[in-house]
């Protein structure tokens, strides 16, 4: 490969990474403006509609997520009266969450997202050509020195990484 060519390569590497930002940008604004809610906050009421009763541990695994992080949403999306929690009666130690019709409101009026296009397209995929891109995604992320420390989600690295920002790479919305 010459020169000109992986020069091209990392081109179109480093563009469609911040498509993708764009479009998670653009798609947040949006979603705060028509429902007032965050995409994880959106993301975790689709779950709890798909999957009635669904406890906190599963909503963290379907939304590969950290327990913590999801028991913050859900604190959130209940004081703000989209869903409830409620005590499993055969296990008292398991919390279900239930969809309130404020939380139905709220799915029905959201607009698509660009995640759930993500999700389901990468569902649809060849598992060899899944592989691919989850190991291409992965080097790309230790590459940004993002990594996932135990759970530590994305987004918290995505923190750290605003502070250690390369202003060549990075686009501003």
């Amino acid at each position: 490969m010459n020169r000109a060519d992986e020069s091209n390569d990392i081109s179109r590497i480093v563009n469609s990474v911040r498509w993708i930002r764009n479009a998670i940008n653009c798609y947040s604004k949006e979603l705060i403006k028509t429902v007032g809610l965050s995409g994880p906050q959106l993301g975790l009421l689709i779950v709890v509609k798909r999957y009635p009763q669904v406890s906190l541990g599963e909503v963290s695994e379907r939304m590969f997520l950290h327990t913590s992080t999801v028991s913050g949403i859900v604190d959130r999306l209940e004081v703000a009266g989209y869903l409830v929690r409620q005590r499993d009666v055969e296990d008292r130690r398991t919390v279900r969450l239930q969809l309130t019709d404020k939380g139905n409101t709220a799915i029905a009026q959201a607009p698509p997202s660009a995640f759930g296009f993500m999700i389901e397209g990468l569902g649809r995929l060849p598992e060899a050509q899944l592989r691919e891109i989850s190991s291409s995604m992965q080097t790309l992320c230790r590459l940004m020195k993002i990594e996932d420390n135990d759970g530590a989600e994305i987004q918290d690295a995505e923190v750290r990484g605003h502070r250690h920002r390369d202003a060549d790479l990075e686009q501003e919305s």
